[in-house]
């Protein structure tokens, strides 16, 4: 695991450093690996920075530093739902994303976003379903040969970060108007003042999407997820 972990830097910072995107032949001869064990070692911790988010590929087998960090919060919130999947996981207990969401707090389509981004890169398995009322949840665990390896984060671009981030807290602001029994004078008041500033929320929102059709990021700035 040491030796995993000292490979990693070394290629971090090789690929950190050059002015220009680089072959993993070119990384190896940088850091002075050779050979079999060499060639593995490299091809691990290219791959491990590609799903941190810290590199990327360009061209034909070329990588370069994305020069971009994770939104920490979004970090922190990715990890401990990774954390908690992985414990499940390890236990062999299937879950699903709304048992995440009663026993973390963290909000439902954060959870379900993530999910859909483990399920697509195969780090997560669809093992059955769990009756609920009268519809069914899928049920989940990490994939077993995914189960050793970094925590992979759900890179984003920052406007679609940020418009997620607004609806997620419009949707906390309508989850909460549905739990609301009471029919008092104040009540109403309180659940029209919630309205309006979900309204203007999804507004701002609106402004966003319509900003970044007008003028798209460029193909070749893109990160995948």
């Amino acid at each position: 695991m040491r030796q995993a972990s000292g490979t990693l830097t070394l290629v971090r910072n090789a690929i950190k450093t050059s002015d220009r995107a680089l072959r993993k032949s070119e990384i190896r001869d940088l850091i002075g690996l050779s050979g079999d064990n060499g060639y593995g070692r490299v091809n691990n911790a290219v791959r491990d920075l590609v799903k941190r988010g810290e590199a990327e590929r360009v061209g034909y087998g070329r990588y370069q530093w994305t020069r971009k960090t994770p939104d920490v919060k979004d970090f922190k919130i990715q990890n401990q739902i990774w954390r908690f999947m992985w414990i499940r996981s390890k236990k062999n207990e299937p879950f699903t994303v709304r048992m995440i969401h009663e026993l973390t707090g963290i909000a439902h389509y954060t959870i379900r976003s993530y999910a859909t981004f483990l399920l697509r890169s195969g780090h997560l398995e669809r093992v059955g379903k769990k009756k609920a009322f009268k519809t069914s949840a899928p049920l989940y665990l990490i994939a077993r040969d995914k189960m050793n390896e970094s925590f992979p984060v759900m890179r984003r671009h920052k406007e679609s970060s940020d418009i997620e981030r607004l609806i997620d807290s419009a949707r906390e602001m309508a989850a909460g108007m549905f739990q609301t029994a009471n029919t008092s004078l104040d009540t109403i008041q309180k659940l029209l003042q919630t309205t309006r500033t979900m309204i203007r929320i999804l507004e701002r929102c609106e402004k966003a999407v319509a900003a970044r059709k007008r003028n798209p990021v460029p193909v070749g700035n893109q990160t995948q997820e």
